[in-house]
């Protein structure tokens, strides 16, 4: 008897040689490892030796009992998406073929027609479609044929979150204005359709910790109608995140608060998917929420339905995250309430200089914003890098405070302008920006 053959199996193979413990079901064999057999029987070599059948490893093999070969199923809750599947066919005139879940077929594998064939490599395989089915047939009909260890390669799961999908070409909200009143008014296309992917992604993670929480969700027509109609809900053309975790707790009744943007590491979002928090992930232009991995790879709520694995379409590349918990506090304790965001329409970058002397820098993206978190008090400055770009600009300035409350400015841009966040300045306890020229 052979043994595994280096190359005729794929690395990282489930290998079924049936061999092991199975159970029979109404003319179905089950397998741990996650398929199932129709129309056929595990036999021992002893018993079909002498037609000429031999087990390609150990002592037995499956054997068909079916006028059309034998079927076998793939429970996907145990295996994942299989994408390849192969055996060793012996019989007259061997054919494997693949199907996906609606019939149709994917992919097939021959043997030569019609001679007797002993342990011959049948393999399919499918790039995009999971295979849901396959079967291995016979050209001579009626003639007997069995096949030794069957394999398949499958990508599972792990850490899966039920997050729901929104896509913001949805006919029910694709055409409503989005983003600040005034700045959604400058153009007939800054609707969700367009521009609508970030207000998505908040309400997919909204609606998957309101579903733990109370049973109330959310969508991206309900999130954007409210953020519209605050003070600072977006910041220009937007979203406030801060504005999306208050809509949590005030509307939604759950407790959630933003715990801010940060950079590429594959390892903390891994950590914090498989601790139960769907991370939001910032592309280029786009927004995406991580909900899963799958073979090293995270699998994602895509608003515009484009991918369902971040690799498939977007490069396996994010540019930052964004976060949402049910803690109020962050490890250093400190309550996230208190914010500042500067936003500009302009193309030319900027950097913000904080009253402690502090830089924050602008990404270079199409979204040109400063988060600053618990924000210091005192003078700050926006100064920016290229002068040509901004004529006719706007400059966006957000703040939330103590108590919850929350205001915007918008400005025009200019080469430099300062602001101060304190009570100083206009006798007021409230810590909301007073701009003064530059």
């Amino acid at each position: 008897m052979s043994t595994f053959a280096e190359g005729e199996i794929p690395r990282f193979a489930t290998v079924i040689d049936f061999e092991g413990t199975y159970q029979k079901a109404q003319g179905i064999l089950k397998f741990p490892e996650g398929a199932e057999f129709f129309d056929a029987w595990v036999t021992s070599q002893d018993v079909i030796s002498d037609t000429g059948f031999l087990a390609r490893s150990g002592n037995q093999l499956l054997m068909s009992s079916g006028r059309f070969g034998v079927y076998a199923y793939f429970d996907q809750s145990v295996v994942g998406d299989v994408f390849a599947v192969g055996g060793f066919f012996s019989g007259s005139g061997g054919v494997l073929t693949a199907f996906d879940k609606n019939g149709r077929v994917l992919s097939e594998s021959k043997t030569a027609c019609c001679d007797f064939v002993l342990n011959q490599r049948l393999y399919v395989e499918s790039s995009s479609v999971p295979i849901y089915l396959v079967l291995f047939s016979r050209k001579v009909s009626y003639s007997r044929m069995s096949i030794d260890d069957f394999f398949f390669l499958s990508q599972k799961e792990i850490c899966k979150l039920d997050v729901p999908l929104y896509l913001q070409t949805d006919p029910l909200w694709k055409n409503e204005k989005y983003g600040n009143v005034w700045w959604s008014e400058r153009s007939t296309s800054r609707t969700i359709e367009h521009e609508g992917c970030a207000v998505s992604s908040a309400s997919m993670v909204l609606s998957h910790y309101g579903s733990k929480a109370n049973g109330i969700g959310t969508n991206p027509s309900m999130l954007n109608a409210w953020l519209r109609s605050q003070p600072a809900g977006y910041v220009g053309g937007s979203v406030n995140w801060f504005s999306v975790a208050r809509y949590a707790r005030e509307v939604m009744g759950i407790d959630l608060w933003y715990r801010g943007r940060e950079g590429i590491d594959d390892d903390l979002v891994t950590r914090r998917i498989c601790a139960g928090e769907p991370i939001i992930l910032e592309l280029s232009g786009h927004f995406v929420v991580a909900k899963g991995i799958k073979n090293g790879v995270f699998t994602i709520n895509d608003p515009l339905g484009k991918s369902v694995i971040l690799s498939q379409y977007y490069g396996n590349w994010y540019k930052s995250t964004r976060r949402f918990s049910s803690q109020e506090r962050d490890p250093r304790k400190k309550a996230q309430e208190v914010y500042l965001i500067i936003d500009s329409d302009a193309e030319s970058d900027f950097h913000v200089v904080s009253p402690t002397g502090e830089m924050f820098y602008t990404s270079g993206d199409e979204s040109k914003n400063v988060e600053i978190l618990s924000p210091v008090l005192g003078k700050y400055v926006v100064v920016f890098d290229g002068l040509e770009n901004i004529t006719n600009a706007k400059l966006y300035i957000a703040s939330g405070n103590d108590f919850g409350q929350e205001t915007l400015q918008e400005l025009d841009a200019k080469a430099y302008t300062e602001f101060y966040f304190d009570n100083a300045s206009n006798s007021s306890t409230l810590y909301l920006p007073i701009v003064s020229s530059d």
